[in-house]
């Protein structure tokens, strides 16, 4: 992961932690397990790339509970990821302030 990218996921982490008092390591992974029951408890959102973060924050306020497993991502295979990282970013932090103001 390039160097922007890590400080932009640390401060969404950070932001995170900050507003919902959690401890998280890493909010943008993708790579998140949970029982299906749950599901009970959290409305998933339609599948945008703000979809994680959120995904963590709905959890947390659910009074679910979370495990974060350490996972080893190898890196791309090939190409370059077309997702605009700045805009995004923002969008994500929007998306977590938003659903922190909707509790």
């Amino acid at each position: 992961m390039s160097l922007h990218r890590k400080l932009g996921n640390k401060m969404l982490v950070a932001l995170t932690n900050l507003l919902y008092g959690t401890k998280y390591t890493d909010v943008c992974c993708g790579y998140n397990a949970f029982w299906k029951k749950c599901l009970n408890n959290i409305e998933l959102s339609d599948g945008r790339f703000d979809y994680e973060p959120v995904l963590h924050v709905k959890i947390k306020k659910a009074g679910l509970r979370v495990a974060e497993v350490l996972c080893s991502d190898m890196g791309r295979i090939g190409g370059v990821s077309k997702l605009p990282m700045l805009s995004q970013g923002f969008k994500v932090a929007i998306a977590i302030l938003k659903e922190f103001l909707v509790r």
